[in-house]
């Protein structure tokens, strides 16, 4: 969905505003994991996501709306796409840096990769991560989590 500039008699309401910082975000960035408390234009992006998927599992938004938000790569249950988004903002990180080891409070592609890599290697540790997943996770650090 492409946006025009707003005239200046133009009014919007606080939902399109909304989605329009939502969009901008988008264009910008390419995804839409913001960082916590990620501001544009006056809105918190991260809370506007979490406002329209609550909206969205209480079944409150219109069809059009979904297919708007769809259009922008939406992800209604952020826990089914952790780990994808997560795998990728390793692959990432490595194929740039030529390790797996990013500093504290480092974000990918919106993603808290310290803290992520973190959960991931506590839950290998005690037995707890799955078996796919950890294979993907050898295979693009073995020496993380080939112990």
């Amino acid at each position: 969905m492409r946006w025009v500039p707003l005239s200046p008699t133009e009014s919007l309401s606080r939902r399109d505003w909304v989605f329009r910082t939502a969009h901008s975000f988008h264009r910008e960035h390419d995804h839409l994991f913001p960082r916590p408390n990620s501001v544009i234009d006056g809105i918190n992006v991260c809370h506007a996501l979490d406002i329209a998927r609550r909206r969205y599992r209480g079944h409150l938004l219109s069809s059009k709306t979904i297919a708007c938000w769809n259009s922008l790569g939406m992800i209604w249950n952020p826990a089914e796409v952790d780990l994808a988004w997560g795998l990728t903002a390793c692959r990432r990180y490595r194929a740039r840096e030529g390790h797996l080891r990013p500093p504290p409070g480092h974000y990918e592609i919106g993603i808290p990769l310290d803290v992520w890599l973190t959960a991931r290697l506590q839950r290998a540790e005690i037995g707890h991560l799955d078996p796919t997943e950890h294979e993907q996770l050898v295979n693009i650090a073995p020496e993380l989590f080939n112990r």
